[in-house]
């Protein structure tokens, strides 16, 4: 009985982790025209413990780098962006979606900031992971982005 309800827990867990991230896809999407709102998720996303909200936040970070209009703010907003993304990656590097969001930013972002190392190697990890993903909103976001990209999900 013990076993049963571990196992009803784990997957109202995962059940409810899959609500919230989705929600928080929804809402970085809803964000991305809109400065005030990019500003607000920021700020709701700061104290989440799910790796992909922190991961949405630094892209969130990143867009404010883009509309500002101060140099030094642009550049700050970059760096805190950039290296709050590439530390979620480093404590997880397997997470697909953390790194379809470094691809989206390095493929984007000009060659003069440096930050186009690690493109290549993003797109072999998403294309071999690709097929095993389970996450169906996952799967439909890196098959967008590649479409769009021109990128073939097969090598």
């Amino acid at each position: 009985m013990r076993n049963l309800i571990l196992a009803i827990f784990i997957e109202l867990s995962s059940f409810s982790a899959q609500n919230e991230l989705s929600d928080v896809r929804g809402r970085f999407a809803a964000a991305v025209d809109d400065r005030n709102l990019l500003r607000s998720f920021v700020a709701s996303t700061d104290r989440s413990n799910m790796p992909e909200a922190a991961g949405y936040r630094a892209l969130a970070v990143l867009m404010l780098a883009e509309e500002s209009f101060n140099p030094l703010a642009k550049m700050r907003y970059f760096i805190m962006g950039r290296d709050s993304l590439e530390a979620l990656i480093s404590r997880d590097p397997m997470n697909a979606e953390l790194r379809l969001m470094r691809l989206s930013v390095q493929r984007k972002v000009p060659l003069v900031l440096g930050y186009s190392s690690d493109a290549k190697s993003d797109i072999v990890f998403l294309r071999a992971c690709f097929p095993t993903l389970t996450d169906k909103g996952l799967k439909a976001l890196i098959a967008g982005y590649f479409l769009d990209q021109n990128i073939h999900l097969k090598s």
